[in-house]
């Protein structure tokens, strides 16, 4: 699989599609003639009750022509909703079968790979998944005025930044209204639990919850209620004090996999109506996290001494890069697996997984095989696509893969890998122009 040609990897794709294409029709089939074949079987059924009737009746009036009529007439419908029945259910068994034909191969065309994950591993998981379930919760947030105590700087650099002037100007954009016109949305999106999310950050404000700015420090860092103390706390040596404060929910960016999983709970879409019926793009056009995250957001100062913006060092890009990557093919195949029906969604989803699997081909190929990347590249050669369980675990699988590699690896050894990273130039230091 990591030979793979860049013409037969698009083959590779473009089969994935056309399957996920005629798996989608069979199963419009299956849907459609179970519906009629539950419509016949109920016309069959009162059919026979009113034939059953219909002859009672007759046998007590021999000679009655309305009762012979009602024989004659329910007895036709009997037949006639047999034969319908008869054949839905033909079609539907056939359907089936075509249904398990496109869906039950290996699109891959290998052997699927073993997902088991161990008692280690899916104790890991349930972390992971705990962390990313976590709302920010509004009644612990301590707004960016407290962060500002400490660290001026990034809060200036922070207020130059998309994350900072969507609050200003997101609810005016036409595409924000247009967006909120077509999922029949009213009032303002900065009160739409389906907006604030991702775009905002909500505080406690006379006992409601309330919009008070953009993605902040807290949007990405943990409301901070809860660790700020130990965070500030400098009586305790740091490496005690960042342990103790993410066990009580902060972010730190020394965590390069819970960073990054972060900036992925939002950059990628998991809501297919939002996009195919509300027009929202499916993610972050071409989001890959050194790039978007070394450039204009980046606030580096406590690892320049508080004096400079320090940029990262090699070792933690080769790493961010890799795991973004990862959680790249993660988030894609978790969309994929939430699409109902071929469209925008699906579409962007598919591109997406085969956009993060050539940067993980790419970074294989370069670096003379990493074990957890070739695991994943592994589990591709047998990943039913069509099988929304096959899917579910792959992504599962992927989550641990990503978040072993972040802690075996810390980049000394990868250098090998400066020749597929994002230069500087590419990174984003400018805002993207909205309408």
């Amino acid at each position: 699989m990591k030979h793979l040609s860049i013409i037969s990897l698009i083959s590779f794709f473009a089969m994935i599609s056309l399957q996920a294409d005629e798996a989608a029709k069979w199963q419009g089939y299956v849907t459609q003639y179970t519906k009629l074949s539950a419509k016949y079987q109920k016309a069959l059924g009162t059919a026979q009750v009113r034939l059953k009737k219909s002859k009672a009746q007759l046998a007590k009036n021999p000679s009655s022509a309305k009762w012979q009529g009602y024989v004659k007439k329910y007895s036709s419908l009997t037949k006639k909703y047999q034969k319908a029945l008869s054949t839905a259910q033909t079609r539907l068994n056939k359907a089936k079968a075509k249904l398990a034909s496109v869906s039950g191969g290996n699109t891959g065309g290998g052997k699927p790979v073993n997902t088991n994950l161990s008692a280690e591993e899916l104790a890991m998981l349930k972390d992971i998944k705990t962390q990313k379930s976590l709302k920010l919760d509004h009644t612990k947030v301590l707004t960016v005025n407290k962060c500002a105590d400490c660290h001026k700087r990034e809060v200036q650099v922070w207020k130059k930044t998309p994350h900072s002037l969507t609050f200003k100007d997101l609810h005016k954009r036409k595409r924000a209204k247009q967006i909120q016109k077509n999922l029949g949305m009213s009032g303002s999106i900065k009160r739409n639990d389906l907006c604030y999310n991702c775009h905002y950050t909500r505080d406690e404000v006379r006992g409601k919850p309330k919009v008070i700015s953009g993605v902040s420090c807290e949007s990405c860092h943990g409301a901070s209620q809860d660790w700020v103390e130990i965070h500030n706390d400098k009586t305790i040596p740091r490496a005690q004090r960042i342990p103790k404060a993410m066990a009580k929910g902060m972010n730190n960016t020394d965590d390069v996999y819970l960073i990054a999983q972060n900036c992925y709970q939002c950059h990628s879409i998991p809501n297919e109506n939002l996009v195919n019926v509300g027009g929202h793009k499916a993610g972050s056009d071409a989001f890959e996290i050194v790039r978007w995250s070394q450039g204009m957001v980046r606030h580096n100062f406590v690892r320049g001494n508080n004096t400079a913006n320090f940029k990262s060092t090699p070792e933690r890009l080769r790493v961010m890069f890799v795991a973004g990557a990862m959680l790249d093919l993660e988030y894609s195949l978790r969309g994929i697996a939430l699409a109902t029906k071929k469209g925008r969604y699906f579409d962007s989803m598919m591109k997406r997984s085969n956009v993060a699997f050539k940067r993980l081909m790419a970074v294989n190929k370069k670096s003379g095989g990493v074990s957890e990347i070739q695991e994943l590249l592994t589990l591709f050669k047998g990943l039913n696509f069509n099988n929304k369980k096959d899917l579910a675990q792959a992504a599962d699988f992927i989550t641990i893969k990503a978040r072993k590699f972040t802690k075996n690896h810390d980049g000394s050894k990868l250098s090998s890998l400066d020749g597929v990273l994002p230069p500087e130039k590419s990174y984003k230091w400018k805002p993207t122009p909205r309408k």
